[in-house]
């Protein structure tokens, strides 16, 4: 019984430590020297694994580190969107991460045109200080599901003066394997890219702590709820929840990239004023 009467006050003391948990009475309480009934025991321990047990199910336990990158559009509704910048010496280099729900576009799978339910753009502009156009090229990432881990990838240039598009690579495949990632801060990431053939063409491996911060403000934009990534390459991001990157840079930048607009849902921050994709722009109605 001494080591029954232990073991309870062993959990109790833990319970009372863990974090966003109050302390409770158990139905039942002892004293030295009196007889305590099985039933009585049993109850309290009933009650103390009820407990436990909501304690593991509590999202205040583990942070939850998902919904911080772009969420994917309602299908019809205007492209969910943030779009970067950043100084690279010779002019500007533009980033557009844009994710969308799709059922009339169609983009090329191995040669053939197709429908892809989910769609994702990442455009790379660059300019020169005069604002001029010196490239433009964008992938688009097809995926099977809607949990995004497993991609067909379209790669594409675009002529300058033009916006013509040319498709230069549509057969490759990117695999990615995460672990500890459920409730963990420190998660181990692998991307396989293989080729039509399923040979691997090339394979990248990192690992990253990522924590819950804020509030962080970039451009005037305040976003009071981010995640903070810092990978073992050097490489950190801040990603704002329901919007997406805001931040990025790797340790051997002179100057990071950050976020100058963003659309998600309808609702909008910053501004396209100045930019290739402002009014008027050869690039304004082409990813926006």
């Amino acid at each position: 019984m001494r080591h029954i009467k232990s073991t309870l006050k062993t959990i109790l003391g833990m319970i009372l430590f863990l974090p966003g948990i109050t302390a409770a009475a158990v139905p039942h309480t002892f004293s030295a020297g009196t007889q305590n009934l099985a039933s009585e025991v049993n109850t309290n321990f009933s009650d103390l694994d009820n407990r436990v047990t909501t304690l593991e199910s509590s999202a205040s336990i583990f942070p939850d580190f998902s919904g911080y990158g772009v969420p994917f559009s309602a299908d019809g509704a205007p492209k969910n969107v943030v779009v970067l910048v950043k100084n690279v010496g010779s002019g500007l280099r533009y980033t557009v991460r844009s994710r969308y729900a799709n059922s009339t576009e169609q983009v090329s799978i191995d040669g053939v045109l197709t429908i892809r339910p989910f769609m994702a753009n990442y455009v790379t502009v660059e300019t020169d200080f005069g604002n001029n156009i010196t490239s433009i090229s964008n992938r688009i990432e097809t995926p099977d599901t809607s949990n995004y881990i497993n991609s067909n990838l379209e790669y594409s240039t675009y002529d300058t003066a033009t916006a013509a598009k040319t498709v230069t690579d549509d057969t490759t495949r990117e695999l990615w394997d995460l672990c500890n990632s459920t409730g963990a801060t420190s998660i181990c990431i692998a991307k396989v890219v293989l080729n039509t053939d399923s040979s691997v063409q090339s394979y990248y491996d990192w690992s990253r702590t990522q924590t819950l911060t804020g509030p962080f403000t970039t451009n005037g934009i305040t976003f009071n709820d981010v995640r903070l990534e810092k990978y073992t390459r050097g490489r950190k991001r801040i990603r704002a929840k329901d919007v997406g990157m805001v931040f990025d840079e790797t340790d051997d930048d002179t100057e990071a990239s950050i976020l100058i607009y963003h659309r998600s849902n309808g609702v909008t921050g910053g501004s396209l004023a100045g930019t290739p994709f402002d009014t008027g722009q050869l690039l304004q109605g082409l990813f926006f």
